[in-house]
């Protein structure tokens, strides 16, 4: 069958979903590597997304059976850089429509921050709205902005990217992601273009986590995370690489505003585990609703955040600039939402619970190496004491619902229990009357009956999940990426129309 090479490419990944994979014989007898590899080095974006996305595919097949070649080629030290140019453009592409739209570059070599297209249409949204005739912009301008359509619409490409940037961070101890962020002279991007892109996509995605598949992206960013902070290259990267980069002075995220995606910055001079925090707080905050609730991704979430806290602490660095009072205000918001029976119902909701209790306990006991001032700590003092009631509620909750996981966690001996037993004969209803200096105070005393044994509990990461688990929910991924997009066309990982018809054609 004589096809064109971007049909050659798709006519492999027919044949590997009709018959359940071709395995590493079909790879070689095919030469599929090296058709891949052509591809790349000569293709043109379109075509090396395409082979990015097969890449991913077949790299997943069998790959604790047996070798994979394809999973090697993602690896390899001249195919990654090839690789990485096109996740930028699905990453850019994502967060800038417009620029993609208007025939701008969105390759993510350098340039602004801000494309001058989408500056454009968001210039004229705003006064749109500051005139309160929003409503009337014609749809065409409408879809050029960031959203959960954007990236719906890119769902199957932004997938593959991020599976990619799994492998990158999972294998050799982020080896490869370290050497995609490094220092390179121009005309290459700024050092970590790659992790500012990424964790912007991952803001964007937090801004509405109600359908499966955007869940699953959001799950496998917060992994791929928990991964950089336990490879050997990448470690330190969100402690190094400041927030801003040497073309521009803040870093570009998006925040749900008003029923839509709004773009803010955060300004520069801060490293960029201050952005994954304000994400994380968002993410929060941004996805507490009464459908589609997604309990088990709010548990990874606040696993991240119990990580990246002792990650902080131990590294004695202090984030002056970041927004402290978003980040437990979305705490105690997520603690007055699942403090409720029925709630509990939900098989993930008691185990998110307690990751909640147990942030609040790390955020007391080690608040004097995580907060950036005792200013700071005595604020959070005061609105966990003044907000107690709704930690006490969701403490009995939790222990009715679900007694046998509370005490595995040893709540019973934490600061925060300890806290609920005194707060009603110590206040009698008057919390919300004391000032931040008189709430520090109580929690000071209350801190002294943490024995040692509790502190280690607290100061001990949560675990990360099983290779088992990690392969499962990479399956399961690719099999929502597969329903969706045989369900709607324009989501398809490859053009299978086109290979149809060549098929057809050819028969005739």
């Amino acid at each position: 069958l004589k096809l064109p090479e971007r049909e050659a490419i798709n006519g492999y990944s027919r044949n590997d979903g009709a018959t359940g994979g071709i395995g590493e014989e079909g790879i070689r007898e095919g030469g599929l590597t090296g058709r891949l590899l052509s591809s790349l080095l000569e293709g043109g974006p379109a075509l090396q997304e395409d082979t990015a996305r097969l890449l991913v595919i077949l790299a997943h097949y069998q790959r604790h059976e047996r070798a994979n070649p394809c999973l090697d080629l993602i690896s390899d030290a001249t195919v990654s850089p090839m690789l990485a140019k096109a996740v930028s453009r699905i990453f850019k592409r994502c967060m800038y429509p417009a620029d993609v739209s208007s025939g701008a570059n969105g390759s993510g070599n350098g340039g602004s921050e801000y494309p001058w297209s989408h500056s454009l249409i968001r210039t004229i949204d705003w006064t749109a709205r500051l005139l309160t005739l929003e409503d009337y912009l014609p749809a065409v301008l409408t879809k050029q902005l960031s959203g959960a359509h954007t990236v719906r619409a890119n769902a199957s490409a932004l997938t593959a990217a991020l599976l990619l940037c799994w492998e990158w961070l999972s294998s050799s101890g982020g080896a490869i992601f370290a050497e995609l962020c490094a220092q390179h002279p121009p005309p290459a991007p700024p050092r970590a273009t790659l992790l500012r892109q990424y964790l912007a996509v991952v803001s964007l995605l937090a801004c509405d986590a109600r359908e499966t598949l955007a869940a699953s992206q959001l799950f496998l960013c917060l992994m791929s995370i928990e991964m950089m902070l336990e490879g050997g290259s990448t470690r330190d990267l969100l402690l190094t690489t400041d927030v801003a980069s040497s073309t521009s002075p803040s870093m570009p995220l998006w925040r749900f505003s008003a029923g839509r995606a709004e773009e803010f910055s955060l300004p520069g001079g801060q490293p960029m585990l201050a952005a994954v925090l304000t994400v994380l707080a968002d993410l929060l905050s941004q996805n507490l609703r009464n459908h589609h609730f997604q309990a088990a991704l709010l548990v990874k979430a606040l696993e991240l955040q119990h990580r990246l806290l002792l990650h902080l602490a131990s590294a004695g660095v202090k984030l002056a600039q970041l927004q402290w009072p978003r980040l437990w205000s979305a705490l105690f918001s997520l603690s007055g939402f699942v403090a409720n029976e029925e709630r509990f119902k939900d098989v993930h909701v008691p185990q998110l619970a307690v990751a909640l209790l147990q942030l609040v306990n790390l955020l007391v006991v080690l608040g004097d190496r995580i907060f950036p001032s005792g200013s700071v700590f005595e604020a959070f003092a005061y609105e966990l004491v003044r907000l107690h009631t709704t930690f006490e509620r969701l403490y009995k909750v939790c222990k009715r619902s679900a007694p046998q996981l509370t005490s595995s966690m040893a709540l019973s001996g934490s600061v925060i229990v300890q806290a609920l037993s005194q707060f009603s004969d110590m206040f009698q209803g008057n919390a919300c009357k004391m000032t931040a200096p008189e709430a520090m105070q109580v929690v000071r005393k209350l801190q002294l009956n943490v024995g040692d044994e509790a502190c280690k509990i607290f100061k001990r990461p949560p675990p990360l999940p099983s290779p088992h688990a990690q392969a499962s929910f990479l399956q399961s991924l690719l099999r929502t990426l597969l329903l969706q997009s045989r369900s709607d066309g324009s989501v398809a990982p490859l053009h299978y129309e086109d290979l149809v018809t060549a098929h057809e054609t050819s028969l005739d």
